[in-house]
């Protein structure tokens, strides 16, 4: 059988990218594969020599596969699913992202935007997105409220290199008595920047195609606050390109304040007291799927959980040909009981001597694996405390839907009956969105919690390891498999996870559940103490982990059961 893969290039990193190569090393064992690509023809993924996808038009295999979920570098795939069909390998339900990427208008409102709406997600999903938009303008309109402290203040984008993007509408509180104002900004071509003091014009200035603009002009004030409003905006090409939906107004590369003839910069990147809070569309992600010119397109779906198959039955009425195979997984445990000179600790002799005298097979809780993971702490760098409590850890990008909140609360209530307990919150922080440092302050949790921020594939392995067990949170869901939940339990490690969606589906003997309602903080506090408290229970929840990952997970299984599935299909369309 040949079949043409539709993905993305080794050099586009990505959670999707990492699935492709592990399920693709395998499944070419079973058929003769060629690899199409938008981007990065002639890379090497996983010894073949990726094509550019303009050519997947003269592919005359026998089936084309897409690795297909809600990123923005898959926009491309959209037209190719309608024009040529296939079986899609679907990650996610919500392909809100790769959407906006895929259809520019999206992004950009106005009629078109709001009939490709009702394209994408039918009369539901085009009222939901009317009123996203509506509720924009009137935002826009609006003064927001402003601290009475602070410099940076509403309508401020995060800081990036050399400077900060305004929403349309901006406020910043010039520090001391101020008699010049001197600013530096960019912005696409055709909108104007207008600055207000105490809502009087004092400086205005078009902005020319591709070219920054400067501003000066003098008052006379003590601590005034400035309005940087921006007219004329519309979506720029490169965020049309990355499925960007924020709105953009200017980009201050500076702004310095004069008094006395002296003249001194405002910090740009100092923390916004009201992050830009226009409402975008990103809020709505979870509520407008955007999925229908891939669902109703192809001709067959490879998907993760019963709870998408029962999605695309919905939105289909000719039953097209599903198959459910679980999220692969590779075993990244090590030999925890082997020790460098092959020996035990008298600890660990002690521990087997006893289960032995009881008559059990192994120790109920091996002292060796408990050791090896505490010395894994301390090869990171972890505080004493840390390698000697209980250590709880949560991996992926620190975001809102992830129940991160949730999770904090529910450590803080569980902390105060277990001073021993710890977590590390193993990824990239996203304080724009959800500022987790700021609630582990307010909570008073201190140093018993650590954000690593990002981490690399093998580091963020090592801080899993080094954990008792993990918890991966959801709500709302994207449909799509965790990727936490995956990579902790190819750690060997047990999880709590959300019981929602396609998390229920989980097995319960290594995945513990907690309903997202309003006993939720409760109950995963009692879970953390309870699994604090029984090293036993953890044992028995990783040895469950291990055996769900090499018996139902191991991707020569995941790959074997998707060719089989594409071996029985009919003839692919011509």
């Amino acid at each position: 059988m040949r079949v043409a893969l539709v993905t993305t290039a080794p050099s586009q990193r990505s959670g999707i990218g990492d699935y492709t190569r592990a399920w693709l090393d395998e499944f070419r064992r079973h058929a003769e594969v060629e690899v199409f690509v938008e981007r990065g023809v002639g890379e090497s993924l996983c010894g073949l020599a990726t094509k550019p996808v303009s050519e997947l038009a003269r592919f005359d295999g026998d089936r084309i596969v897409y690795q297909l979920g809600n990123e923005l570098a898959h926009a491309f795939m959209t037209p190719l699913v309608e024009r040529f069909g296939g079986t899609v390998v679907l990650h996610d339900w919500v392909l809100f992202d790769q959407a906006v990427a895929a259809f520019p208008e999206l992004a950009r409102g106005g009629f078109a935007g709001h009939l490709r709406a009702f394209r994408e997600g039918g009369l539901d999903q085009a009222m939901i997105y009317a009123a996203s938009r509506a509720e924009k303008r009137r935002a826009e309109r609006a003064d927001p409220p402003l601290a009475k402290h602070g410099t940076i203040l509403a309508g401020w984008h995060q800081p990036e290199h050399g400077g900060r993007w305004t929403a349309a509408r901006a406020f910043v509180r010039l520090p001391g008595r101020v008699d010049a104002v001197r600013l530096v900004a960019f912005g696409e071509g055709g909108r104007t920047l207008e600055v207000f003091v105490d809502k009087a014009r004092a400086a205005s200035v078009s902005f020319g195609a591709g070219r920054d603009a400067p501003i000066e002009f003098y008052l006379v004030a003590d601590s005034p606050v400035l309005e940087l409003r921006v007219r004329g905006i519309r979506a720029s090409d490169e965020q049309r390109r990355h499925g960007d939906t924020r709105t953009l107004g200017a980009f201050v590369r500076s702004l310095e304040v004069s008094a006395s003839n002296a003249w001194r910069p405002i910090d740009l990147s100092a923390r916004a007291e009201l992050a830009a809070s226009t409402p975008t569309l990103d809020r709505e992600r979870f509520r407008l799927p955007f999925n229908r010119s891939i669902v109703a397109h192809a001709d067959s779906f490879v998907v993760h959980s019963d709870f998408v198959r029962r999605r695309i039955l919905a939105a289909r009425s000719d039953a097209p040909p599903i198959v459910v195979v679980h999220h692969g997984a590779r075993p990244h445990w090590r030999d925890d009981a082997r020790r460098a000179d092959g020996q035990a600790d008298e600890t660990g002799r002690a521990a087997e001597r006893r289960a032995s005298e009881l008559g059990a097979a192994e120790p109920s809780v091996d002292i060796r694996r408990d050791r090896d993971r505490r010395d894994t702490r301390r090869a990171i760098g972890m505080p004493r405390s840390f390698v000697d409590g209980c250590l709880v850890t949560s991996f992926g990008h620190v975001q809102a839907h992830k129940r991160v909140e949730s999770l904090l609360r529910a450590f803080a209530v569980a902390r105060r009956e277990r001073p021993s307990l710890h977590l590390a919150l193993v990824g990239a922080l996203q304080p724009e969105h959800f500022d987790a440092e700021r609630l582990v302050r307010e909570l008073d949790l201190g140093a018993s919690v650590h954000c690593t921020g990002w981490v690399d594939e093998e580091l963020g392995r090592r801080w899993l390891h080094a954990g008792d067990f993990a918890v991966q949170l959801r709500g709302p869901s994207t449909g799509g498999s965790s990727g936490g939940v995956f990579q902790s339990l190819s750690l060997g490690r047990g999880v709590i996870a959300t019981d929602l969606d396609e998390q229920s589906e989980l097995p319960d003997a290594c995945v513990l559940k907690v309903k997202p309602d309003a006993d939720e903080v409760a109950n995963l506090a009692r879970l953390l103490v309870r699994l604090c408290d029984s090293p036993e229970e953890r044992a028995r929840l990783e040895a469950a982990a291990r055996r769900f990952v090499e018996h139902d997970c191991a991707w020569s299984a995941v790959a074997r059961r998707a060719f089989e599935f594409l071996r029985e299909l009919p003839p692919r369309r011509q």
